[in-house]
């Protein structure tokens, strides 16, 4: 065990707060950057776990982390959990191989339409638009500067009512090779029900909703579809007979006040977003921040200012007491 490694096990000792990981899918094979971009590599996942264990974290399921930030049970030790959005095929032939041989639990966040009807993402429909070099101005209807003006109006702009006729229509621009190639991008490529009822039959696994649709729960979305997208999930999650939780993740990690005030309506207790952060006793259960999964060495970084900082405004409060200077401070 190395030093540093040794020092930091001490230090997570001191403090008991933890973080919350999210990634989309593991690839047992090379990524393309621009159309796979949401997955990590094997590699680069197990040496995120490895770093973990060798600092003694506490991997908790999701039963444990409602308890943590309803504040019901009171953490020993840091913590981590790991979450996968959408609802990818490499989570059931990738990802439980590994989580199931360490005994890590986890929760995977499903956008329902996208199960039922093994379409793509939007962002990836038009990233592969792009990698094929074909006009987005003639899919849009406008011009725009660069590709990501594209992707970020489409996460913006999608509602309910156009959303399946975009999706539709994406394929019928591409030939038979294009379209072909386009599914079978194996790692972008959906759970079926099937293979999400084994998914979630494994005691390992929380299965929660991430809507029917991926669309952002944006300020200008109509409410009342929001909440429908909400249920509709629900509903077919329970027509599949698929155990699920009824925590929510926010698509694309985009929120608003209003849609806490939905989230509230709808008795779900804990919502998750994607905004960088550790979970403390101040965290909000409607807007909890996680740490997208890169590698090992990015995970050090955080751990770091998770536990050194702690650490330094414990020792600058004891040093301040002995010389009689100020108050303790509080964090």
């Amino acid at each position: 065990m190395s030093f540093g490694v040794l020092i930091t096990k001490n230090l997570l000792k001191l403090k008991s707060n933890g973080l919350i990981l999210a990634g989309h899918g593991v690839s047992k094979t090379k990524l393309d950057p621009f159309l796979e971009n949401v997955h990590v590599h094997e590699n680069k996942f197990l040496e995120t776990i490895e770093l973990l264990e060798r600092l003694d974290v506490e991997f908790i399921d999701y039963q444990t982390l409602k308890q943590y930030i309803l504040k019901i049970r009171k953490p020993k030790r840091v913590w981590v959990h790991f979450t996968f959005d959408d609802g990818y095929k490499n989570n059931l032939d990738n990802i439980l191989p590994i989580m199931n041989k360490k005994n890590i639990p986890f929760t995977v966040f499903v956008s329902t339409y996208h199960i039922e009807h093994q379409l793509p993402t939007p962002t990836f429909h038009t990233r592969f638009l792009s990698a094929k070099n074909k006009s987005l101005e003639t899919v849009f209807g406008f011009k725009l500067e660069t590709y990501y003006d594209y992707e970020n109006y489409l996460i913006m702009n999608s509602q309910t009512n156009d959303f399946e006729s975009f999706l539709n229509k994406i394929p019928s621009l591409l030939n038979k090779e294009e379209k072909e190639e386009f599914f079978n991008y194996y790692n972008n490529q959906f759970l079926t029900v099937q293979e999400l009822k084994e998914l979630a039959r494994h005691p390992l696994v929380t299965i929660a909703s991430h809507a029917h649709h991926h669309l952002a729960f944006h300020e200008q979305q109509n409410q009342e579809d929001l909440k429908e997208e909400v249920l509709q999930s629900f509903k077919k999650l329970k027509t599949w007979d698929i155990p699920f939780t009824s925590a929510f993740c926010y698509p694309n990690g985009i929120f608003s006040k209003k849609t806490i005030e939905l989230m509230k309506k709808l008795d779900i207790e804990i919502a998750f977003a994607s905004n960088p952060d550790f979970i403390n006793s101040n965290s909000h259960p409607l807007k909890l921040p996680r740490f997208w999964i890169r590698d090992a060495k990015r995970v050090k970084i955080l751990l770091s200012f998770l536990l050194i900082a702690p650490f330094l405004v414990s020792w600058l409060d004891r040093y301040r007491k002995s010389r009689g200077i100020l108050k303790e401070i509080n964090i």
